[in-house]
């Protein structure tokens, strides 16, 4: 079994695993700065748990994420220079930068600061989430299915290291050192950095995207559903 292993990680370029691990990090930064450690900051600023409550709706975008899938898969950014897949990367990192950024100037108990707060955390989620869709389809482009299993497990060791940041340090900066300001500004640097890292991504094997909408939504449904058992 371990020699086999062994065979199957050879088998996968070492800049590609290290990718794959950094963009799998990435994509899980984000998801504690839009709800425990948010709800943390909240809780310390006084807000009530009713109030908490709510905003869990805010992580709906990720369940829901396959609705603007074929958009991300039918257009691309930057044309040839960006690539299918990197411009995607390297623009919604920057955006969660951003969204991050601008969550650390938040003032929950001004008025209306929890209305800000809602606008901006939604849109750190949809950013992440979007993220979440580029990534899957460029690890899905950029391995074969010998190489999938392990460049799954490198990207989900990197999206836990990634939460226990974002959802661990982060809470321990902002107690000891920064202030929750601080330390999502910190978190926002990270993204930053992340962006420009992305910018050397190796793009997939050359794939043309869908002419229409048509083709990226209705097509891959009618195959999948000409599937054997796709109905159990």
């Amino acid at each position: 079994m371990n020699q086999q292993a062994s065979m199957v990680a050879a088998g996968v370029p070492r800049g590609l695993l290290f990718f794959t691990l950094a963009l799998g990090f990435a994509s899980g930064l984000p998801l504690a700065l839009s709800s425990g450690t948010l709800q943390a900051w909240l809780t310390v600023e006084g807000v009530n748990l009713t109030t908490l409550g709510w905003l869990t709706v805010l992580g709906v975008p990720y369940t829901y994420k396959f609705a603007w899938a074929p958009a991300l898969d039918r257009f691309q950014l930057g044309g040839k220079r960006g690539g299918r897949r990197r411009g995607w990367q390297v623009f919604l990192l920057l955006a969660l930068a951003a969204s991050t950024w601008a969550l650390s100037l938040a003032e929950p108990m001004a008025p209306n600061g929890l209305v800000y707060i809602s606008v901006v955390a939604l849109l750190l989620v949809i950013f992440s989430a979007s993220f979440d869709i580029v990534f899957d389809a460029w690890r899905a482009e950029s391995l074969t299915p010998e190489q999938r299993g392990l460049g799954a497990a490198w990207s989900v060791i990197g999206y836990r290291l990634a939460m226990l940041v974002s959802g661990g340090l982060a809470l321990m900066l902002a107690d000891l050192y920064l202030g929750f300001a601080g330390a999502y500004q910190v978190m926002a640097v990270i993204l930053v950095g992340l962006a420009l890292l992305a910018i050397f991504v190796p793009e997939p094997s050359e794939t043309s995207p869908p002419k229409s909408l048509r083709e990226a939504v209705v097509e891959p449904f009618k195959e999948f559903f000409s599937r054997k058992a796709a109905i159990a």
